[in-house]
């Protein structure tokens, strides 16, 4: 009798393991990365530097890309925070460009607050003169952004996208 519960309890206990270290699905981890969108949005101090590759992912950047960009940004001291708010305010490209003009923690913070753009000719000159190929950034990041966004209607002007603001410390 003692035998039999203990085999059968090492059998459950046998599939029970089994079934929870198995592989993840493709499903389960879209969930799990939506999942985690929705906790960021909601919680954008909560953001880490996977967070800011995985965005960069959704702007077109392939994953060699969004890591290289990413690393550059954090060996320049750049917090994975003040990222995601320069990709909130600048845009994937701008803020590629940024990163690879060696724009710091401060210089990006400064233009977070007062609500500015750095000069994007000023970028692009000191990013090229640090590697970045600039015609092929362009491409990627343009082809990302016209799969996923709808194509205005002919004759009518495009309006420019409102600055979203969010009020992060409160009183």
């Amino acid at each position: 009798m003692t035998l039999a519960l203990l085999t059968s309890g090492l059998a459950v206990a046998t599939v029970l393991v089994s079934q929870a270290s198995r592989p993840a699905s493709r499903s389960s981890r879209r969930r799990a990365a939506s999942r985690r969108a929705r906790f960021v949005a909601l919680h954008p101090t909560q953001v880490n530097s996977t967070d800011v590759v995985a965005a960069l992912r959704r702007a077109g950047l392939d994953r060699g890309q969004a890591h290289a960009v990413v690393d550059h940004a954090l060996a320049r001291g750049v917090r994975p925070f003040t990222m995601w708010l320069c990709l909130e305010h600048l845009g994937a490209e701008e803020f590629c460009i940024a990163v690879a003009a060696d724009l710091t923690q401060r210089d990006l913070l400064t233009h977070l607050s007062d609500g500015t753009v750095p000069d994007a000719e000023e970028l692009k000159l000191f990013a090229s003169a640090n590697g970045l190929n600039l015609s092929a950034l362009s491409a990627v990041v343009s082809s990302a952004r016209t799969a996923v966004l709808p194509a205005a209607p002919r004759g009518a002007a495009a309006a420019p996208a409102p600055l979203r603001r969010r009020r992060l410390i409160t009183p």
